[in-house]
């Protein structure tokens, strides 16, 4: 693999973490499915977007020095 991305943007570690939360609240009784843990992996992915954006906007904005 020669193109690299932050561990935050892995749709496979989010899955992994979501697998595991799940694993941990069905030991006290709450139950996600897999159609659940997928939307809520998508909603992660979009939510990181989404504030990556607005980091990019608010940087620009605060921004000290001009761009060329």
């Amino acid at each position: 693999m020669l193109d690299q991305k932050k561990w935050f943007m892995s749709k496979t570690v989010w899955g992994v973490l979501l697998m595991l939360a799940s694993s941990t609240l069905a030991t006290f009784g709450i139950n996600l499915d897999a159609a659940s843990q997928a939307q809520i992996a998508e909603l992660i992915m979009q939510g990181i977007t989404v504030g990556g954006g607005a980091l990019a906007v608010y940087g620009r904005v605060t921004a000290k020095t001009a761009i060329k």
